[in-house]
């Protein structure tokens, strides 16, 4: 298992609850072709469509901007190969909101911007460091562990 996997799954899994998602599983345990690891998130009658596209983007660049940060390389819209499965995410997310190529770009932006900002303060990159040291230590945690964890930082807030 990569340390960094931890960390990117671990931003995933803190940006799903930060937005009101339950999360199921997360592990690094399970690597394909395609992923190294993989967090499962339900939203419930969460959001509206819209609202469930841009959770979607969120949630998706959150592992690899999560990554960046603990590895101090911040360059969010850089397409990696590792990420390719958090970018066709986010692509497809993209494709539903029915948004051109500017607006596209305009959206993405702001959000990788955000999610930067935010994962960057101190009690949320203190839920990423749990979740993601938990995961070095365990390659999977199941969701209860994971929402307990993430809702006592979240609670310091």
């Amino acid at each position: 298992m990569d340390e960094i996997t931890a960390w990117h799954e671990a931003g995933h899994a803190v940006v799903a609850v930060m937005l009101g998602g339950v999360v199921d599983t997360v592990s690094v345990e399970l690597p394909d072709e395609e992923s190294a690891g993989v967090t499962g998130v339900f939203w419930g009658k969460g959001p509206d469509a819209r609202s469930q596209c841009i959770n979607d983007i969120h949630v998706a660049l959150a592992g690899p901007i999560a990554e960046m940060i603990f590895i101090g390389d911040y360059d969010y819209l850089r397409i990696k190969q590792e990420h390719a499965v958090d970018w066709k995410v986010v692509a497809m997310a993209v494709e539903r909101l029915g948004i051109d190529a500017v607006a596209a770009q305009k959206l993405l932006t702001s959000i990788a911007t955000g999610l930067y900002e935010r994962l960057r303060e101190d009690i949320v990159w203190s839920a990423v460091a749990d979740i993601a040291e938990r995961l070095e230590l365990d390659g999977t945690i199941d969701g209860d562990t994971v929402n307990d964890l993430v809702g006592f930082w979240l609670r310091q807030l």
